[in-house]
């Protein structure tokens, strides 16, 4: 069943949900699926325990976590906050989920694959690129939630079609230089149908959440140059020249879609997905 259309409607009218952690993705998915968005500390056990209590949501979706601002180099220098949002969070919340018999779904990633068109990740994989330490914090999250019921699901590179700081058009637009190397890609407006769907038809274990195909930065902002700004410049570089830069090392993720698609859930090919959001970004700058 593709999920290419437009919204779906939720099957169970009085579900309940709520997701913990207001940022970028989470304000995202509350908005379009009606779900509350608690200024709740998650870290504070006793303040989160009984808000589910009082509130009983059927379902809990985390997307507490931290990338660091502007990337995640900031990981490195920040490892104490990295751990407490990226690893701690979400296994007192599912924890807590558990016990009170909630459906969670939990917001991960991918950035620990060191892969290729050939050989690409799939949920069973082996990590081979826990190189930078908020690879490592997501790591140790999902291999904890691993033993609690619930669903996680795999993002990687989210591009969204609303503008916004954490959004990655917008973070490419600050980056002079670009590399052209590919890898796998999540936009928000497919991850958010997705979510939809495992809402109404809830699973257990780990999913890649990616579109078919790989992408470059150069060609998402070539994109842009052509859909948004023909004005935008920047300089190409290579993987070799990027790694001088930065602080944390990058490995190259591309994952398997094979257990989402034998799934029924069928994502477009990623530069069509890419060029549907960036349309949409810039009717949203229009407006």
């Amino acid at each position: 069943m593709g999920i290419g259309g437009g919204p779906s409607k939720m099957k169970n009218e009085d579900r309940r949900g709520v997701v913990f952690g207001a940022g970028f993705l989470g304000t995202r998915i509350a908005d379009e699926l009606g779900f509350e968005l608690p200024d709740i500390n998650v870290l504070n056990t006793d303040a989160t325990d009984s808000y589910l209590e009082k509130t009983k949501p059927s379902v809990v979706i985390n997307c507490v976590g931290e990338t660091g601002r502007p990337n995640i180099d900031w990981c490195e220098d920040h490892k104490e906050e990295t751990l407490l949002a990226n690893t701690a969070a979400p296994i007192i919340l599912s924890s807590l989920c558990a016990k009170r018999g909630i459906y969670f779904i939990h917001l991960g990633t991918a950035a620990f694959y060191s892969s290729s068109e050939e050989n690409p990740a799939t949920e069973e994989s082996i990590p081979n690129g826990i190189n930078n330490f908020y690879s490592k914090s997501k790591f140790l999250a999902e291999e904890t939630l691993k033993n609690l019921p619930g669903l996680q699901l795999r993002i990687h590179t989210p591009l969204d079609s609303v503008p916004g700081q954490r959004n990655l058009v917008d973070k490419l637009l600050t980056y002079p230089k670009l590399v052209e190397e590919k890898s796998s890609m999540t936009t928000v407006p497919y991850l958010i149908k997705t979510i939809k769907y495992f809402v109404e038809n809830p699973r257990e274990g780990v999913y890649n959440v990616v579109h078919p195909g790989t992408i470059s930065p150069v060609e998402v902002m070539e994109m842009y140059q052509e859909l948004v700004d023909p004005a935008h410049q920047f300089e190409k570089i290579s993987t070799g020249e990027l790694s001088g830069i930065t602080k944390a090392k990058r490995p190259r993720t591309i994952l398997s879609m094979e257990k989402l698609e034998n799934e029924g859930v069928i994502l477009p090919e990623i530069h069509e997905a890419v060029r549907e959001s960036l349309i949409n970004y810039k009717n949203h700058k229009l407006s």
